[in-house]
């Protein structure tokens, strides 16, 4: 794979998604990919929300993080021509200079 999609949802309803995260962590540490996570803007990791509002580790290692998995689509349509390198105009569509 080129890039990972990590959808961590599940956070907010307070399920751990371990083996997301740790799937994130052998992408990018190991092979280097894209990492796009998903992830409620509503969600806060911290018991102290003036500490963080997401994880530090889960900030540091998505390449973007989005607030839905409807952000996520419209951000891959309209950017994995220039991603695959079909396309070398950033914000390209089908082929087109946008």
């Amino acid at each position: 794979a080129d890039l990972v999609i990590a959808n961590l949802s599940s956070l907010s309803s307070g399920y751990p998604s371990i083996g997301t995260v740790m799937e994130m962590g052998a992408a990018a540490a190991g092979e280097h990919k894209l990492i796009y996570s998903v992830l409620d803007s509503n969600y806060s990791g911290s018991p102290n929300p003036g500490v963080f509002k997401i994880h530090p580790f889960l900030e540091q290692i998505s390449t973007e993080i989005f607030d839905s998995m409807d952000d996520l689509w419209e951000f891959l349509d309209s950017h994995l021509g220039m991603l695959t390198g079909r396309n070398p105009h950033f914000g390209g569509i089908n082929g087109r200079s946008v």
